[in-house]
């Protein structure tokens, strides 16, 4: 069961990627969007895609705020892409743990230079 779930949130992730880079046409999901991970649960009823922003707080949040507002859109289209039974509903979560692991570098770092 857990290799089908691994394989499907792969094919989540790419496709979902590709579909922001070419479909979502909302200006406040900018380019500079990152899909980093999909945990689909095991009913493939929902789908949580962690997502990284480059920008500032606001910008982070309006994107969000885009990425959600087109996950019907987002859903349609991954019906019409992918061959599979359910589709699950998507949920956009920031995921900022690149920035809290560079934070933590830095002050390693910091450790190191004293």
């Amino acid at each position: 069961m857990y290799q089908r779930i691994d394989k499907i949130n792969a094919l989540l992730r790419q496709e979902i990627s590709l579909i922001i880079s070419q479909e979502i046409s909302d200006p406040r999901v900018s380019f500079a969007v990152s899909v980093i991970n999909v945990e689909t649960s095991n009913d493939l009823g929902v789908a949580r895609v962690y997502v990284t922003v480059l920008g500032n707080s606001k910008e982070k949040q309006e994107a969000l705020k885009g990425l959600n507002s087109a996950s019907n859109f987002i859903k349609r289209l991954l019906g019409k892409n992918l061959n599979l039974k359910k589709i699950p509903s998507i949920e956009f979560i920031d995921d900022s743990s690149i920035e809290k692991g560079n934070i933590l570098s830095k002050k390693i770092d910091g450790l190191f230079d004293e």
